[in-house]
């Protein structure tokens, strides 16, 4: 007889599996220079189309950095919102040459694989990417975030590692 709190054995994995992912976002992995190194340096950024979006304001396009320069230092705990024990500094620019650079953080999430967050108004909207090694670059996706509901726009990006610019 099934009772209504019996539980259907075929769902058991997919529960397992649930819980396994839901305590893995709640650890925060540690991860020494050695295995940050892969990912320290300075990269440039290529960008395929991006996907609609309904954001307020400048196409996302034409505010994604050229340049995004992933150090070692801890970040501001005012940018990095609670994040700031398992993140990294990162540092980007407009374009390349531009003397001026924007705050960013990253976060390594597993060996292989990090997010950069860019806060253009940090708590309210920006651009999150989730990027994967591939021999001495970096490539994955960019999506813009925002607090609203608002359809978000991605892009796939592939990141080239170059000299660093002076005062990076």
């Amino acid at each position: 007889m099934n009772s209504p709190w019996t539980l259907d054995r075929s769902i058991l994995p997919l529960l397992f599996g649930l819980v396994c992912m839901l305590s893995a976002c709640q650890r925060t992995p540690t991860h020494g220079p050695a295995s940050l190194a892969p990912f320290v340096g300075c990269y440039l950024v290529r960008y395929d189309d991006w996907g609609p979006s309904r954001q307020i304001g400048m196409p996302i396009g034409s505010v994604a950095p050229a340049v995004i320069i992933l150090q070692t230092q801890r970040p501001d705990p005012r940018l990095a919102f609670g994040q700031a024990d398992s993140s990294y500094t990162a540092r980007v620019q407009e374009n390349t040459g531009d003397t001026t650079f924007y705050p960013a953080y990253w976060r390594p999430l597993s060996a292989d694989s990090i997010s950069v967050i860019l806060p253009f108004e940090p708590g309210l909207f920006g651009l999150g990417y989730l990027l994967h090694p591939y021999g001495d670059s970096l490539g994955g996706s960019a999506e813009s975030y925002t607090d609203t509901d608002a359809k978000q726009a991605t892009s796939h990006v592939s990141l080239s590692r170059f000299p660093c610019p002076r005062g990076a």
